[in-house]
């Protein structure tokens, strides 16, 4: 069906237009008096009793919120583009030196922290680091069930530190 207002296809069905959302006239179509098995009392109502609607215009969209930032935030893309650059050769190093784990935890916190870092999110880019390179430490030295408490509070500290500076 194309739209009278934008002259666009619609669906066949469509009673609004899709991408101007103006009424669409619907072609004439003969209705077939077919009876219908009814349960219980019916009344069929005359056409003119039947309630037209109408669709409202849609409402305007609000401007998107700015998020208020205390000082200037500087962005580092250059770092953030590094990242990717970094995690690859470091991939490749790790394959080629034989020493994959646990060195792909200690690449994958440096990764993280320069791809937040470039994003100019400094205090967050902390947080990955500090966790990859410790579970890196803990899987080297054999001391996971004592340490992994050590690391989980470490990473409680440094939470607490970053949600009571901001």
């Amino acid at each position: 069906m194309t739209c009278p207002a934008c002259e666009r296809n619609n669906p066949a069905d469509a009673r609004f237009c899709i991408y101007c959302s103006a009424q669409l006239t619907a072609p004439e179509t003969v209705v077939q008096d077919v009876p219908t098995p009814a349960v219980g009392a019916t009344t069929r109502l005359p056409e003119a009793s039947v309630p037209a609607y109408t669709m409202p215009a849609p409402a305007p969209m609000p401007a998107p919120a700015v998020p208020h930032t205390a000082g200037h935030i500087r962005h580092f893309p250059h770092l953030n583009q590094a990242s990717g650059a970094f995690f690859l050769i470091g991939l490749g190093v790790l394959f080629l030196t034989n020493s994959f784990w646990p060195g792909i935890l200690v690449l994958i916190g440096v990764t993280a922290f320069l791809s937040e870092a470039g994003k100019g999110r400094a205090n967050n880019a902390l947080m990955p680091l500090v966790f990859f390179i410790g579970l890196a430490f803990l899987f080297g030295t054999g001391m996971i069930w004592p340490g992994i408490l050590i690391l989980l509070g470490i990473m409680a500290l440094l939470g607490s530190k970053r949600g009571s500076c901001s």
